[in-house]
């Protein structure tokens, strides 16, 4: 069957077997689309409801409704306000815009160029999900699902097994991600919460904030007052500036390029932190635990078990139980031996002394 040029409220119903319709206008309905249908530029409030066996749907536009899109339907070019719900089985959304709406998209289905407040929820099963823009929302992402450029305020959650999550910026929100789970270029306020299992973070900026990154989790360039807590098991932090906060970091953990009123606490495990600057703070650093480069003002705490702080300046300070430091001409290595409490220096000093 083909229907052409169908306008003014024209209905179309039971389309069966490889039928055909096109240039649907002015709010037409089409119901009941089976086996491979074809549904082209639908527009002006069209509905299309029930199009199920690889059925296609393209240049829908003008709040268009497309419900029950199931076994690799593809939908294309959906504008103004245009709902997608309940595509499965491998279907295809492209270029959804203006307050576009796709829920529940299973089983490997491909969501792109998603645009000014679009919905994409409930997408399992490798989804896709790329090019969602201005205060987008993508939920319930799960088994391998990729999300690309992600921007202006959009929200990514429950994003498990091996997901990956890039160029999400401005305030966007990235929670539950888990198993492996890639989260780059997140700038602008973003937020990324419960990332575990070897989860790895790049490039968070501006007030970005990393919560639970366990199991070998790396996070590098995290800039402007950055915070990163419960970092455990081998978790690499670099390049924390302005403001940056890292707090329980254990197991081996490393933190580098920290400037700037940063703050390292509960470092444990052979922990290694580098370049510290201005008016840095390192606390509970324990087991073999290595500070180097703090500046100006910085303090260090509770360094245990041989713990090596090197290249301290400026009036710092040491407290814990240690009885003498002991340091070169040179400055480089500060040893301490039984029970002292605070050791203070001054940069003409071979010896500390007790305050």
């Amino acid at each position: 069957m083909c229907e052409v040029q169908f306008s003014t409220l024209s209905v179309c119903t039971r389309l069966t077997e490889m039928s055909v319709c096109t240039h649907l206008t002015e709010l037409s309905v089409c119901t009941h689309l089976t086996a491979l249908s074809v549904c082209t530029r639908l527009t002006e409030l069209s509905v299309c409801t029930r199009l199920t066996a690889l059925s296609v749907c393209t240049r829908l536009t003008a709040l268009s409704v497309c419900t029950r899109l199931t076994e690799l339907s593809v939908c294309t070019h959906l504008t103004t306000l245009s709902v997608c719900t309940h595509l499965t089985a491998l279907s295809v959304c492209t270029r959804l815009t203006a307050l576009s709406v796709c829920t529940r998209l299973t089983a490997l289905s491909v969501c792109t160029h998603l645009t000014e407040l679009s919905m994409c929820t409930h997408l399992t099963e490798t989804s896709v999900c790329t090019h969602l823009t201005e205060t987008s929302v993508c939920t319930h992402l799960t088994e391998m699902s990729v999300c690309t450029h992600l921007t202006a305020l959009s929200v990514c959650t429950h994003l498990t097994e091996m997901s990956v999550c890039t160029r999400l910026t401005e305030m966007s929100v990235c929670t539950h991600l888990t198993e492996m789970s890639v989260c780059t270029r997140l700038t602008e306020m973003s937020v990324c919460t419960l990332l575990t299992e070897m989860s790895v973070c790049t490039r968070l900026t501006e007030m970005s904030v990393c919560t639970h990154l366990t199991e070998m989790s790396v996070c590098t360039d995290l800039t402007e007052l950055s915070v990163c807590t419960h970092l455990t098991e081998m978790s690499v932090c670099t390049h924390l500036t302005e403001m940056s906060v890292c707090t329980h970091l254990t197991e081996m953990s490393v933190c580098t390029h920290l400037t700037e009123l940063s703050v390292c606490t509960h470092l444990t495990t052979l922990s290694v932190c580098t370049h510290p600057t201005e008016l840095s703070v390192c606390t509970h650093l324990t087991e073999l635990s290595v500070c180097t480069h703090l500046t100006e003002m910085s303090v260090c705490t509770h360094l245990t078990e041989m713990s090596v702080c090197t290249h301290l300046t400026e009036m710092s300070v040491y407290t814990s139980n240690r009885d003498v430091c002991v340091y070169t001409s040179n400055r480089d290595v500060c040893v301490y031996t039984s029970n002292r409490d605070v050791c203070v220096y001054t940069s003409n000093r071979d010896v500390c002394v007790r305050r």
